[in-house]
C-alpha cells in the first residue's frame, strides 16, 4: 500500500506509508537527505508481526544490504543514518547487521548507543528486554 500523507500544506513535509526500498529508488535523488531514522522489521523475532517475509537469515542480509546501500546512496557527505536494533536471545542480532556494515564499509560506525527501558511485567518465555540500542552511523 502505498500512501502520503500531508499534515500541513503549508510547510515541507509529509509521512509516506511505502516501501522504504522503491521510495529511495522512485523518489529520491543522490546525496540529498540529512538524517535517515530506521527500524527495520527483526528476523524472525516475532514471526508474523515482522512481516515473515524472508526465508532465512540470508535473505535478509541481502535484503538488508540493498536498503542500506540506498540509504548511503540518498544521505549527504555530511548525512547520519540512526539504525534501531537489538541484541538478545534472537536468530540474528544487530551486531550482525554492524559487522556487515563494518565489513563492507557501508558506513562509519560513530556509537552503539543503549537506551535502558522500565521493566514492566515479563514474558512468559524469557525475559523482558530492558534495553534497546540504536547504530549512529555517518556517511563520511
Amino acid at each position: 500500500m502505498s500512501r502520503v500523507l500531508k499534515l500541513d500544506s503549508n510547510k515541507n513535509y509529509s509521512f509516506y506509508n511505502i516501501d522504504a526500498i522503491s521510495f529511495m529508488k522512485n523518489h529520491l535523488k543522490s546525496n540529498s537527505i540529512d538524517l535517515i531514522i530506521a527500524d527495520p522489521p527483526y528476523f524472525e523475532i516475532c514471526g508474523e508481526f515482522d512481516f515473515g517475509k524472508f526465508k532465512d537469515v540470508k535473505e535478509y542480509l541481502a535484503w538488508s544490504k540493498i536498503w542500506l546501500l540506498e540509504a548511503k546512496r540518498v544521505l549527504k557527505d555530511s548525512g547520519t543514518l540512526i539504525l534501531w536494533g537489538g541484541v538478545g536471545h534472537k536468530p540474528l542480532t544487530s551486531a550482525r547487521l554492524a559487522i556487515m556494515i563494518e565489513d563492507e564499509k557501508f558506513f562509519n560506525i560513530k556509537n552503539w548507543v543503549t537506551q535502558l527501558n522500565t521493566r514492566g511485567i515479563g514474558a512468559k518465555t524469557n525475559y523482558m528486554s530492558a534495553r534497546e540500542d540504536f547504530l549512529f552511523l555517518t556517511k563520511s
